[in-house]
């Protein structure tokens, strides 16, 4: 899920730092979903049974 600089974050950066903000619409970073874990599920622990 991308984030993006928003037209008021861009323009508070402005505003606190005296220099031109990032472009409104710019990537700032993402968010990857990780799914390791299943509900309900037991992982298997990796060291072999005794």
């Amino acid at each position: 899920m991308p984030f993006r600089i928003t037209p008021e974050a861009s323009q508070m950066f402005a505003e606190v730092t005296g220099r031109p903000g990032p472009r409104a619409g710019s990537l700032l970073g993402t968010l990857t979903p990780n799914f390791d874990y299943v509900p309900g599920r037991t992982a298997p622990t990796g060291f072999p049974g005794f």
